[in-house]
């Protein structure tokens, strides 16, 4: 009973690997920022910090305060916007 747990454990663990995979290949970096790209459509930005360090695509935000900052609600990192 175990091994089957842990079997489908590690399943569980490739397949999330493998999205991680299709989906960091979809991904560019433009100033210090990730942004999807699907096709025609660019989708973000996305925290490069958090992208980088856990896999965790994190939708960065315009920081209410300031003129032209977003901030990363998760890890608290900034980048200029245009």
């Amino acid at each position: 009973m175990d091994l089957m747990e842990e079997n489908r454990r590690l399943k569980e663990e490739i397949n999330s690997i493998k999205e991680n995979y299709k989906l960091g290949k979809k991904l560019v970096i433009e100033k210090s920022a990730y942004w999807e790209i699907n096709g025609n459509e660019k989708n973000g930005p996305f925290c490069s910090g958090c992208w980088d360090n856990n896999n965790k695509l994190i939708r960065i935000q315009k920081k209410p305060t300031a003129v032209r900052i977003n901030i990363c609600p998760v890890c608290g990192a900034t980048t200029k916007s245009e």
